[in-house]
């Protein structure tokens, strides 16, 4: 019994928190993005994905592959500026998103061409995997990026 529950309590250590597989999924969509794999996107956005604007997932998802297989490369900065789980299956994010046609870092984005995004995400455990549900997205400047 004894070791049992220890066995148990190793794998209950070994399971990332919430906090940490949203981040995941973050960092997931944003390598996606990169690479142009929309498919990857995919799994990634909810089956019933609503946004301030009124898109579903089918819109959403043809706006991210007009965006990405425009023939261009597209390069991303990312910065989570606030994560915070609301429920067991719930998680809400606010990220800052840079996107420009040359490899960024946070100290050129006053240097080169780049759209600058605040993105406010809400997150839902699906069948085990943290999906977007919903979003907003506004732009943002500069000094969103530099404000620690």
């Amino acid at each position: 019994m004894l070791l049992l529950v220890a066995s148990c309590a190793l794998v209950l250590s070994c399971t990332p928190s919430p906090e940490a597989q949203v981040r995941a999924a973050i960092d997931d969509a944003v390598e996606a993005a990169e690479a142009g794999d929309l498919q990857a996107l995919m799994l990634i956005v909810a089956e019933d994905y609503r946004d301030g604007q009124g898109r579903n997932r089918q819109t959403v998802l043809g706006i991210l592959a007009l965006h990405l297989r425009g023939g261009e490369r597209l390069y991303f900065y990312s910065r989570l500026r606030e994560l915070q789980v609301t429920a067991p299956d719930r998680a809400q994010v606010m990220m800052l998103l840079a996107v420009a046609r040359v490899p960024l870092e946070l100290q050129m984005l006053d240097t080169v061409s780049a759209d600058l995004f605040r993105i406010d995400l809400v997150f839902s455990l699906r069948s085990g995997q943290w999906k977007v549900a919903a979003a907003d997205w506004s732009e943002a400047d500069l000094g969103d990026f530099l404000t620690p």
